[in-house]
């Protein structure tokens, strides 16, 4: 459903694909949305640059070297200036 969300300066928006919350380790377990969200979390002033390297790290690490699926797209940004208004459709 289209949906707005106002944006205040310093707000980080942060896209992933599902290569991040489906990476396996040798268990078969994911890394999951409620990890990304705990890691997210925890690294709230990381530098943008820091925090995209330090999430694919994270998958790395939790994988230990298991063979991936799938793709891991990241992608963030920081509002800088004024606030925003950010609409989908």
């Amino acid at each position: 459903e289209p949906a707005a969300v106002r944006l205040e300066p310093g707000d980080t928006v942060f896209f992933a694909t599902d290569g991040i919350t489906e990476a396996e380790n040798d268990r078969d377990q994911e890394f999951t949305e409620d990890r990304l969200v705990r890691f997210l979390a925890t690294h709230p002033d990381t530098p943008l640059d820091e925090l995209v390297c330090g999430l694919v790290a994270a998958t790395e690490s939790f994988s230990a070297g298991c063979e991936q699926r799938d793709d891991r797209t990241v992608l963030a940004f920081r509002l800088r200036g004024e606030g925003r208004t950010a609409r989908s459709s």
